[in-house]
């Protein structure tokens, strides 16, 4: 799956051509945006993605593998119309049936990735976001290493 990603990355829409090999007709994905059922939706979405996007790309791989059930996480930097490319760490689960993937789930913070095109807002979604669910400052204490979400 990681190969797929990567071969996004090149050939774009051309690497579409490997979703038979690599999903079940009946593959069910889940996202923060949307919710696919079947190839042929799955496919339109990432066609869709590619004539939005100014740029969208995947990097820095992490795969955790549970064989029929796995995990890869990995960078996606998207950059729409407007604004600077977001890079948003994700999260993807992934069921295998027969060796294809029927079920895929990715997460990610939506939210946070659209306001990062914008610097000011960024700020103020961390800041609110922090100050409302951890009680805190988005950064404290004395860093030993680079944040990886800002």
């Amino acid at each position: 799956m990681q190969r797929f990603y990567e071969r996004l990355n090149v050939d774009r829409e051309r690497a579409l051509e490997e979703l038979p090999d690599l999903y079940t007709d009946d593959i069910a994905f889940f996202c923060p945006m949307e919710t696919r059922y079947g190839l042929a939706t799955f496919k339109r979405s990432w066609e869709f993605a590619f004539a939005s996007y100014k740029m969208f790309e995947f990097h820095d791989f992490t795969l955790v593998d549970g064989s029929d059930n796995f995990a890869l996480f990995y960078t996606m930097k998207v950059q729409m119309r407007v604004g600077r490319p977001m890079e948003t760490p994700v999260g993807a689960l992934f069921r295998v049936r027969d060796g294809k993937c029927h079920e895929q789930i990715d997460y990610w913070d939506n939210v946070g990735g659209v306001a990062s095109i914008w610097v000011p807002a960024f700020r103020g979604y961390r800041w609110a976001v922090s100050k409302l669910l951890s009680g805190g400052r988005s950064v404290e204490g004395t860093p030993g290493r680079m944040d990886p979400i800002r």
